[in-house]
């Protein structure tokens, strides 16, 4: 830049500074501050203010690697052997690979692409040489992967040695499940044209997949069908100018689904859990008669992330927290109406997730950070995990991690020469 332009630029990005901080100013003066406490399994059509901060967030896409505020090197930093829980750690930094790691942070396993498999070109050509998004292990011992990039998405099931059961492709994104009886359910995307307001909009919709253990389509479900009325025109409207193109907007960005095991009053075994960001939306779906038991979120959530049914039948959630830059991890009692436990004391603008442990402990994965980190009810971390960080100095992003415990550990179906490398009694 010409030295002598550098007064006037600095003296645009002054100006510009305060015209958006007057216009801020004046939005939430206009709508004010509240706070709503939701109805029991109520939904609302209501029209949410225009916030400018979270129009942004809207708009942001998913990187890999982020700049984070601590530059420790990557790994364990904090270990409390006393009050943590043990397990092995389940993650993926968004490359073509899958961890397991100790609770030191030494890697016990990991699966990877292997070029020189005899799967090789099948995994090629179901993308699963790039970017893995998120992982699961199921209790036959197989990975679950959902592979992501903007060319190429799958879902697949892998071995032990990496090679695939079974690649379904597709728009899949985001989040793969799958059952104790082993069947899968994963999100996907769909173009499709809607009408609001007497006008003809095409969107991206996402639809709940739920597969046979052998990955066969069994059934889809659409989320917009599912929530769609509940939306006004004006928020349908607004939605449709924020969010990112691809080339259509994704209005309703649903990023977790997860199979019901429990009975509980508002819900049965085998229902699917949802969590649709840009609605604030947390739903359990009977998928069978495609129909909505119960819901939550509205004028509470704030752009949430990875809900959780808990054993005893509460919700546990990220809520990412958009409009204040501070995210929370919430415990919502869906009978009482309440919130019965709250953690605040971190922030990840987008993704992230949570894992409540056997002993009452929070696994939770602050993704914009690279970190996952361990509390316990009284919020004292107990244990820290960091990403790498790259030459560049940027740190590998963890979409979330997943702690799997010696009592998940103990039902799998494991080969003899895999449960040896994942003794945890080898690991002190």
């Amino acid at each position: 830049m010409p030295f002598g332009l550098s007064k006037y630029v600095e003296a645009f990005f002054i100006v510009a500074s305060v015209v958006f901080l007057i216009y801020f100013t004046a939005v939430a003066l206009s709508y004010g501050l509240h706070a709503a406490k939701p109805g029991l399994g109520a939904t609302t059509t209501k029209t949410l203010p225009v916030n400018p901060s979270v129009d942004v967030i809207l708009s942001l896409p998913y990187l890999f690697t982020v700049n984070t505020t601590s530059k420790v090197p990557g790994g364990v930093t904090l270990y409390d052997e006393n009050l943590s829980y043990p397990g092995l750690n389940l993650f993926t930094y968004y490359e073509d690979g899958a961890y397991l790691v100790d609770m030191r942070g030494r890697i016990v396993y990991n699966w990877s692409y292997n070029p020189e498999s005899p799967y090789a070109s099948l995994m090629l050509a179901g993308g699963l040489n790039n970017s893995w998004e998120t992982v699961r292990l199921g209790r036959d011992g197989s990975l679950y992967v959902l592979e992501y990039t903007a060319q190429n998405m799958s879902v697949a099931r892998l071995d032990w040695d990496s090679n695939p059961v079974w690649i379904n492709k597709g728009e899949y994104h985001h989040d793969v499940d799958v059952s104790a009886e082993g069947a899968v359910v994963a999100l996907k995307n769909r173009v499709r044209n809607v009408t609001r307001g007497g006008g003809q909009y095409s969107i991206v919709d996402n639809d709940v997949v739920v597969f046979t253990p052998d990955g066969t389509v069994l059934r889809s479900l659409s989320v917009y069908d599912l929530l769609g009325d509940r939306l006004s025109d004006a928020e349908f409207l607004r939605l449709y100018e924020s969010v990112p193109r691809t080339p259509y907007p994704d209005i309703l960005h649903s990023n977790t689904v997860s199979f019901i095991e429990e009975d509980r009053p508002y819900w049965r075994k085998g229902n699917l859990l949802v969590c649709v960001r840009n609605l604030n939306t947390v739903f359990i779906v009977d998928a069978a008669k495609g129909k909505v038991v119960w819901s939550w979120g509205p004028g509470f959530l704030d752009l949430p992330h990875k809900p959780v049914v808990l054993e005893d039948g509460n919700i546990l959630v990220l809520d990412n927290g958009a409009s204040s830059n501070r995210s929370r991890v919430v415990e919502y009692d869906p009978v009482r109406n309440e919130t019965v436990w709250v953690y605040d004391a971190f922030y990840t603008q987008i993704r992230g997730g949570v894992q409540k442990l056997p002993n009452g402990n929070v696994l939770i994965t602050e993704s914009q950070e690279g970190r996952a980190f361990e509390v316990t009810v009284d919020g004292r971390t107990v244990w820290e995990y960091y990403a790498p960080l790259k030459e560049s100095g940027e740190r590998y992003v963890i979409y979330r991690m997943s702690r799997i415990t010696p009592e998940q550990l103990s039902e799998m179906t494991l080969p003899q020469s895999i449960s040896g490398k994942l003794s945890l009694s080898e690991r002190t």
